[in-house]
C-alpha cells in the first residue's frame, strides 16, 4: 500500500476500532466479512469495499521437518488426508458469516465496488514490484519462489 501512497500501520486488532473511531487511521484490511464484523467496524463506518481482498485469512499448518519426520506414517497421513476438510470447513465458516454480515453491511453501509481496470491499476501499481521483489530475493536464498507464487495465485483464484 506504501507503494500507491498509503502508510500502512500493523496494530493490534482489539485498538482498531478506537484508532478508526478516533480518526488516526482511515480504513483496516482484514478477513472480509468477519473479522470487521467481530471488531464493530460497522458500527462506525460509513462505507466498505466488497472486491478488494489485500490478504487473505492465513491459517497454515506449519510443522518442523524433524518433527514431522519422526511422527509415525499412519499420523502423517492422518495430518494429510485432515487438511482439505479443515480447509473447507474454514471457508465454509468465513462464507456463512459472509451470508449473515453482506446482507447487514449493505444496509447500514455504502458499499464501494472497484473496477477490473483500477484492480489491475492498484495489483500493478501495489503488488508486482513487491511479488516481483520477493521472488527474487527468496530465490537467491534457494526457496523455489516462483513456483511458490504461482500457486498462491492459482489458491485465490479458487484453484
Amino acid at each position: 500500500m506504501a507503494a500507491i501512497g498509503a502508510v500502512p500501520a500493523t496494530v493490534p486488532a482489539p485498538e482498531t476500532y478506537s484508532l478508526v473511531e478516533r480518526g488516526a487511521v482511515y480504513a483496516a484490511s482484514w478477513p472480509f466479512s468477519y473479522a470487521h464484523v467481530a471488531y464493530k467496524l460497522h458500527e462506525i463506518s460509513d462505507w466498505f469495499t466488497s472486491n478488494m481482498s489485500l490478504g487473505s485469512a492465513n491459517c497454515p499448518l506449519v510443522v518442523n521437518t524433524k518433527a514431522w519426520s519422526k511422527l509415525e506414517p499412519e499420523y502423517q497421513k492422518l495430518i494429510m488426508e485432515a487438511k482439505d476438510s479443515a480447509y473447507g470447513a474454514l471457508k465454509k465458516a468465513y462464507a456463512d458469516k459472509d451470508a449473515v454480515n453482506l446482507p447487514m453491511l449493505r444496509k447500514k453501509l455504502t458499499e464501494v465496488k472497484y473496477s477490473d481496470a483500477d484492480l489491475a491499476k492498484l495489483r500493478a501499481a501495489g503488488g508486482k514490484p513487491i511479488w516481483d521483489a520477493w521472488i527474487a530475493e527468496a530465490s537467491g536464498n534457494g526457496v523455489p519462489a516462483k513456483e511458490l507464487f504461482g500457486l498462491i495465485e492459482k489458491t485465490a483464484k479458487g484453484g
